[in-house]
């Protein structure tokens, strides 16, 4: 039973550790505006988890978010964006 609970390791591709980077920056600025509100967790779930412990790749990354919608994430996603110079 130890053996199927042993520690997988996790590798990000360069564009997925620059995703999960951007998401924690946006959560940040979120935070630091909305000081008063819960802070925002965000968490990788779905057949990203799964291709990755499986050693494959994945195309998509799924996001659960906790206190918000996904249009209200993606709408501070892209001022965000917008704000730190992105197209």
């Amino acid at each position: 039973m130890t053996d199927a609970l042993a520690m997988k390791t996790v590798s990000l591709t360069p564009t997925e550790q620059e995703i999960c980077e951007l998401l924690l920056n946006v959560v940040e600025t979120i935070h630091a505006k909305q000081p008063e509100q819960p802070k925002l967790v965000l968490r990788i779930a779905g057949g990203w988890v799964r291709d990755k412990l499986l050693g494959l790749e994945s195309h998509d990354i799924d996001i659960a978010i906790d206190n918000m919608s996904g249009f209200d994430l993606a709408q501070h996603v892209n001022q965000y964006l917008s704000e730190h110079g992105y197209p």
